[in-house]
């Protein structure tokens, strides 16, 4: 049987950590990387105790593009109106588009009301029109990610990690499956969903709040969490973004103390900074829409009250450039 082809689309941290597991394991995999913008030849990969030197030539640019089966999308969320016609020529007519991003995707909110556009991460509502749902997945990541100077990947060991697959107009998608199976093989905890939407949710829970105000305060998760005062702004985010989720009658996810608990492990196996914070310090644009500003226009839509996260908001936005 012929191994599916795999193309990661963007190469942050958590894109050349999928590449970089699955070329490992003997998958072939294609990096897609932006035009003139390549990786080192040899990066260093290092996940807790291991450390190697990973010969980087399974890159390409993105202006160079063949067919695959699967092709998974890292790129931040805000910029995939604007890149999918680039993603495009990567993707197989029978293939499957893998979004692998923070935040809620475009599709969302017309999964509770159908026609309806998230404006926050879909604009002008071309995602919605132009891509087929039955044909798309999205992969949920819990795992904790840098790319540091140079070619330096560091991704840390924590329990709980894993990555949940689920096809958004499928329950049971083959896909899915198929998809999971691969990242096993490559050693990675991968999971099936039938509703995608609570793991979505689940991990936006910890978003929603963690990355910004790390954002705000410069603060490693770890700082944060051990500040009273963040503590408490945490929890009160975390509570919020329930409350829109039981208003939407959508399962609310974990109490702000169980979700926090993993942000604690992941503090303890090691220093690590939000994505929101490393975009911050690299002096690039944050995932604000994405991930808070979706929230608050699902709240907006149902009269819920987010003081918390709109001061978040308002904070963060003067950051982002």
């Amino acid at each position: 049987m012929v191994s599916p082809r795999i193309a990661i689309f963007g190469a942050g941290a958590i894109g050349v950590y999928l590449a970089s597991r699955l070329h490992l394991s003997g998958q072939a995999v294609t990096l897609v990387t932006r035009p003139g913008s390549s990786l080192p030849p040899v990066i260093d990969f290092e996940e807790g105790a291991c450390l190697r030197k990973i010969s980087v030539d399974f890159q390409v640019p993105a202006d160079a593009p063949y067919k695959h089966d699967f092709v998974i999308v890292t790129t931040k969320a805000q910029d995939l109106p604007v890149a999918l016609p680039l993603i495009r020529p990567w993707l197989d007519a029978d293939g499957h588009l893998v979004i692998a991003q923070n935040g809620l995707p475009w599709w969302f909110l017309d999964h509770l009301e159908e026609g309806t556009v998230l404006r926050a991460v879909d604009p002008d509502g071309s995602l919605l029109r132009e891509i087929n749902l039955a044909r798309t997945l999205s992969c949920v990541v819990f795992k904790s990610v840098e790319r540091l100077a140079g070619g330096h990947i560091r991704a840390l060991v924590t329990d709980g990690d894993r990555f949940v697959l689920g096809c958004p107009a499928i329950a049971h998608s083959p896909a899915a499956a198929q998809l999971a199976d691969i990242l096993a093989q490559a050693g990675l905890q991968a999971e099936t969903a039938e509703d995608i939407t609570v793991p979505l949710w689940e991990k936006l829970l910890g978003n929603v709040v963690l990355n910004p105000l790390s954002a705000i305060s410069g603060l490693d998760i770890g700082n944060l969490l051990a500040d009273h005062d963040h503590r408490a702004r945490l929890v009160a985010g975390i509570e919020e973004a329930r409350a829109v989720a039981r208003a939407w009658g959508l399962p609310p996810g974990s109490t702000p103390d169980q979700r926090l608990l993993r942000t604690a492990k992941v503090a303890a196996s090691g220093t690590f900074r939000t994505s929101m914070l490393q975009d911050r310090e690299a002096g690039r644009t944050l995932e604000l829409e994405p991930i808070l500003g979706s929230v608050r226009e699902l709240a907006r839509r149902r009269g819920v009250p987010t003081p918390t996260l709109d001061s978040f908001h308002a904070a963060a936005r003067h950051l982002s450039i």
